[in-house]
């Protein structure tokens, strides 16, 4: 999320992935994003990013309980970037 805001992306969200041998490398289970506006303050952001996972847990668990296939794609490596924690 702070390296998105450095890089003054227009959303942040989260990733959920199936663990793989490689760091952050696994297939994608589901996405949550939100579009943002600048200027933003980290609070804001910290808000807006803990209910894209909020809406992340409930969409995979709701698939768990009642039963319905998780799908996964793969990563596309030529858009994906890491950030360090910071």
């Amino acid at each position: 999320m702070v390296t998105a805001l450095i890089k003054g992306d227009k959303e942040i969200g989260v990733t959920a992935l199936f663990a793989d041998e490689e760091y952050d490398k696994g297939k994608i289970i589901a996405v949550s994003k939100s579009n943002i506006s600048y200027p933003i303050k980290i609070a804001q952001a910290i808000e807006i990013i803990s209910n894209n996972y909020v809406e992340l847990v409930t969409s995979i668990t709701e698939k768990i309980v009642y039963g319905k296939e998780i799908y996964d794609i793969e990563q596309n490596e030529d858009v994906a970037y890491y950030s360090l924690w910071r």
